[in-house]
């Protein structure tokens, strides 16, 4: 899947958690995202993301 970022809704970052929102296209379909990466020692140690439909 290469989903394609339609519009960003929203970003909060902290100190080692960063939380996202975008609208994305993946094959046709517009979903809202949701994601977050939290990092260890400046690199990314984990990520999350979710699609639901709009």
């Amino acid at each position: 899947m290469s989903p394609e970022v339609v519009e960003p809704l929203g970003l909060r970052v902290t100190e080692d958690v960063i939380t996202y929102r975008s609208r994305v296209e993946v094959d046709g379909a517009v979903n809202d995202s949701h994601g977050t990466f939290v990092l260890r020692d400046g690199l990314i140690w984990r990520q999350t993301t979710a699609f639901s439909p709009v």
